[in-house]
């Protein structure tokens, strides 16, 4: 566990000192912070209803989010080199993809703080009333399928030894997510098909969460996907080691 730790700590240090995170998470916060003023204001400034209507874009944006978090996980290591290096010293595999993906998945909740600040002032300077557990539960339910969406982009970097093209094959790797989810539209409803593709599509996942609710049938979905997804990975980083 001590490696892992001294590899954490190595990926969140080349994060937070990286100005272009400081750049993204201004865009995001910005982004954030107006798409949730026109979700109050078309509620009738009912925070909770806000936040329930802001499910669909919160998933645009992780969507759009993640592939720019895990484009440099390992893309940038083989482009500089170090990655061998890395590879040459006294750690697992698993534990170089688990440590860049535990911390890409770190990254990504501080993008969140955006929403939890709106909240802190509509409470405090405005007596709004705040759903805190609402806001927990679809914090929760908006990382939880943000992993399974790092950790197609933290295979993506991988595969890929650009980082734009790590970034762009996790994009549609995204997309192919959100497409086998929205298939359920194109079944009778009720039909076995339409309710098995309806469990795993993650749009609902956010709108459950975003609800309120925590069902823990999609969280087991969320980490067994994310598991098989860091497995490929490291089977991917393997393979390359030994070429």
């Amino acid at each position: 566990m001590r490696v892992f730790f001294i590899l954490l700590k190595r990926e969140l240090q080349a994060t937070v000192t990286s100005f272009g995170y400081y750049v993204l998470l201004a865009v995001v916060a910005s982004i954030t912070s107006l798409l949730f003023i026109d979700q109050l204001t078309a509620a009738g400034h009912d925070v909770a209803t806000a936040l329930y209507n802001s499910a669909f874009w919160l998933y645009c944006l992780t969507m759009a989010l993640t592939p720019l978090l895990t484009m440099r996980l390992l893309a940038e290591e083989k482009r500089s080199g170090s990655l061998e290096l890395l590879m040459t010293a006294p750690v697992g595999d698993f534990q170089v993809v688990f440590s860049k993906f535990i911390s890409a998945v770190i990254v990504f909740a501080t993008f969140m703080t955006p929403i939890w600040i709106a909240h802190l002032v509509l409470g405090a300077f405005f007596d709004a009333e705040i759903d805190w557990g609402q806001l927990s539960a679809t914090s929760l339910g908006v990382v939880s399928i943000a992993m399974i969406f790092l950790a197609i982009g933290t295979m993506a970097s991988a595969v890929g030894s650009v980082q734009l093209w790590s970034a762009l094959l996790a994009f549609l790797g995204n997309l192919f997510v959100l497409m086998i989810g929205q298939l359920h539209r194109q079944f009778e409803d009720g039909s076995s098909l339409a309710r098995v593709l309806a469990y795993v599509d993650l749009l609902r996942h956010v709108q459950t969460s975003a609800y309120g609710l925590i069902d823990l049938r999609q969280i087991v979905l969320q980490l067994s996907v994310t598991a098989l997804l860091l497995y490929w990975t490291t089977r991917i980083v393997e393979a390359r080691k030994w070429r």
